[in-house]
């Protein structure tokens, strides 16, 4: 099963702004894993 994530224009310029590109990398890792169905 996979899901569908909807962003705000908040949360994506939010995210564009992120200087810490470790953090920038985890989250985006994490809405993969959300999308693909691994919820835990």
């Amino acid at each position: 099963m996979t899901y569908e994530i909807e962003t705000t224009a908040h949360f994506d310029k939010w995210a564009r702004k992120l200087k810490d590109q470790t953090a920038a990398r985890a989250i985006a890792a994490r809405l993969a894993r959300v999308r693909a169905g691994v919820l835990r």
